[in-house]
């Protein structure tokens, strides 16, 4: 029985960051991840018994992430 293997598109994430350090002991970084939110399909899942759409699962990317890193060093 042949094995069926999805092809997956090649893909590229942008990612950026950009901090500020204060008196070398705070530190300000903002952060974006995935910047244009691309979706990717890493992986298709799927049960060797049961090779039907109801139990194939995709694995994908993280989805845009931005936040604020505060460190402080004493």
């Amino acid at each position: 029985m042949p094995t069926f293997r999805p092809v997956r598109r090649h893909f590229a994430r942008k990612s950026s960051q950009a901090g500020v350090e204060f008196r070398k002991t705070w530190t300000a970084t903002l952060f974006v991840n995935n910047v244009f939110n691309k979706h990717a399909q890493l992986e298709s899942m799927f049960t060797e018994n049961e090779p039907q759409a109801d139990f194939t699962r995709i694995e994908t990317n993280q989805p845009l992430t931005a936040g604020i890193d505060l460190t402080y060093r004493y």
